[in-house]
């Protein structure tokens, strides 16, 4: 019930967004805006960022900050990791190499289901070294 509850909501709030009086452009800067800043690793502070992104850029804020919802602590680690094959495809183009080793990686998800949230620290720090 409270699933089902939290869905209705969760659809409410996005048809509200999208029946924003609007421009169509500025709507789409939004959400392309808080999009970007959704895909970046700055976990935390993407509401802010969004926000002044889209008030610097002239889209609508609250696309942009309804964007950034996208990257959660359940699809973080995926696109994570589409992130970091196209950068290694990339840098493979140009002859450089990736720094991260992907086994290693993989070791960390996998640890996941037994340790949950401190699995997940500690894929961020490694990665942030």
């Amino acid at each position: 019930m409270l699933l089902r509850t939290r869905w209705r909501r969760a659809g409410a709030a996005m048809r509200r967004i999208a029946r924003q009086k609007d421009a169509p452009h500025s709507i789409a800067w939004g959400a392309a805006v808080g999009m970007f800043i959704g895909m970046t690793p700055t976990m935390g502070i993407q509401m802010a960022l969004a926000f002044a992104a889209g008030w610097l850029l002239k889209g609508n804020r609250i696309a942009a900050m309804a964007m950034v919802w996208v990257t959660n602590p359940l699809t973080t680690i995926p696109i994570c990791l589409v992130e970091y094959r196209i950068g290694v495809a990339i840098l493979g183009l140009f002859g450089g190499a990736g720094w991260v080793q992907e086994e290693a990686i993989r070791e960390q998800i996998a640890a996941i289901n037994t340790e949950g949230w401190k699995a997940l620290l500690h894929i961020g720090a490694t990665l942030g070294q």
